[in-house]
């Protein structure tokens, strides 16, 4: 079965639309003399086709068509070809029928423009504002943009009471906020100078030669200021704001979270801070931190680096200090202690030099005492077995007043070298000594059994017998002498 199309007789719509517009007229005419300057006359046009229109003029204080609104496919100066509203006073928007009941919508399929180009752009609500893109959704500012969290207030709407808007009153406290956003930064960034300063500092008491500077690279760091722009000076609502060069503020009254399932990157071109009471950086696998030229850790008080397997510290090319200032002792424990290697791995090249000085005392033992005191000043060896000395030419051992070498027992044995000239050998309660001034002597704690000298030589068990022989004469005594 064939349907016609159906045919619409437009022949007589223009006479139509002239009658209804006469008639407009002549309604709008007798309500302009009872409501003056509060209604124009609609204007509907005749034409048929691309350009039909329903437009509704209406006064305002400044002009008498200060306020458009207009239907339909015709464009002019004043509106967009569908629908449009153009006025030179306020427009309000009000739904107010309860939560349930009163839903507003503003939707396209095209471009959606919300703009002021003299104040203040507010989106504010009670609930959990979402600003969502299927793409990317940008927050561009020229001045700066700021993301903060505090300044809680309840969300009301205002009526609609014959008044122009105003600000709404959920940011009452917004200029509260951002002034203590203000404060905060200058304080942390007062903080952080005075930190950086004391740094330097003790870079400079500490290691004057090497010493390092911070205050140079933090100078870059102008985030008192930054601060101030972007939060106050740069942000005040209400008024339109020149366009300057802006910086990101982001504050949290409770604090901010920022994280990613993926990578994340903080890259500051001059300079970069980071500052807390108690910062903590944690790596749930390796943590590699480096830096292309020169790299310190400077602390107050302590320092730790702990490895739960094994710590590396190497210089490449340069030297490598470990140093107690004025502290009393460095300590490097430790099963086994190793200093040099002749045939180390490369690029380790080998140990030439190990060198140990100390003012007052030098101790190296194999102890089992691990409470012993150190003892008098002066170079202490000790061990419960072997001490193993060799060279392959000479052993030189040399003392400003005595070398002793003993065996420390009940009995003592011992070899003795003075600076008055004196060798001194002991074997219990004997003794040998050989010196410029006595010469050979041979003898205990109560006699002297030989002495032997250049002018002079006594042998004897007393004085009584005895041999003495001189330069002069021979002396023999005794009880009993016997001769050949």
């Amino acid at each position: 079965m064939t349907r016609e199309a159906v045919s619409l007789d437009l022949s007589k719509h223009e006479g139509a639309v002239r009658s209804t517009r006469a008639a407009q007229r002549a309604l709008a005419d007798d309500a302009a003399k009872v409501m003056k300057q509060r209604l124009a006359v609609p204007e509907v046009s005749t034409l048929t086709g691309e350009h039909q229109r329903h437009q509704v003029r209406v006064p305002t204080r400044k002009k008498e068509d200060g306020t458009v609104i207009s239907a339909g496919r015709r464009q002019d100066g004043r509106n967009y070809d569908g629908y449009g509203l153009t006025t030179n006073s306020h427009v309000v928007a009000s739904a107010e029928g309860g939560k349930k009941e009163s839903t507003m919508t503003l939707q396209s399929n095209g471009q959606l423009l919300v703009q002021s180009d003299d104040d203040s752009a507010y989106v504010v609500s009670a609930g959990p504002a979402v600003l969502a893109s299927a793409a990317v959704t940008n927050v561009v500012a020229s001045g700066g943009v700021v993301i903060a969290a505090g300044g809680a207030i309840a969300v009301k709407n205002d009526p609609v009471a014959g008044k122009a808007p105003k600000a709404p009153a959920a940011l009452a406290k917004h200029g509260a906020l951002m002034g203590e956003a203000t404060k905060g930064w200058g304080t942390w960034s007062g903080a952080v100078d005075a930190a950086v300063a004391a740094r330097d500092q003790l870079s400079e008491l500490a290691d004057p030669e090497f010493k390092t500077e911070w205050t140079a690279t933090q100078a870059s760091v102008t985030s008192r200021d930054l601060a101030s722009d972007t939060h106050g000076t740069r942000n005040p609502l209400g008024k339109s704001a020149a366009a300057k060069k802006g910086g990101v503020a982001v504050y949290g009254e409770a604090g901010f979270v920022i994280g990613t399932p993926k990578f994340g990157a903080v890259h500051a071109e001059e300079a970069l801070s980071l500052s807390s009471k108690n910062p903590s950086i944690a790596a749930t696998e390796h943590l590699d931190l480096s830096a292309a030229e020169d790299a310190s850790l400077t602390a107050g008080n302590n320092v730790a680096l702990i490895g739960s397997q094994r710590v590396r510290v190497i210089a490449n090319e340069g030297d490598l200090t470990l140093a107690a200032r004025t502290g009393d002792a460095v300590e490097v424990m430790g099963k086994a202690i190793h200093l040099g290697q002749l045939e180390p791995d490369e690029p380790q090249e080998e140990t030439e030099l190990v060198s140990v000085r100390a003012k007052k005392r030098i101790s190296l033992a194999t102890d089992d005492d691990g409470e012993r005191e150190e003892g008098d000043d002066g170079i202490w060896l000790k061990t419960p077995e072997v001490i193993d000395g060799l060279a392959d030419s000479t052993i030189q051992l040399a003392a400003g007043e005595s070398i002793t070498l003993k065996i420390d027992d009940d009995t003592e044995y011992s070899i003795m070298v003075e600076s008055g000239g004196a060798i001194t050998i002991t074997s219990d309660a004997t003794t040998f000594t050989i010196s410029d001034d006595d010469g050979l002597v041979f003898g205990d704690d109560d006699d002297d059994y030989l002495k032997a000298s250049s002018d002079s030589i006594y042998a004897g068990v007393d004085s009584d017998h005895c041999i003495e022989i001189s330069s002069d004469e021979v002396s023999i005594k005794g009880d009993s002498i016997e001769l050949g």
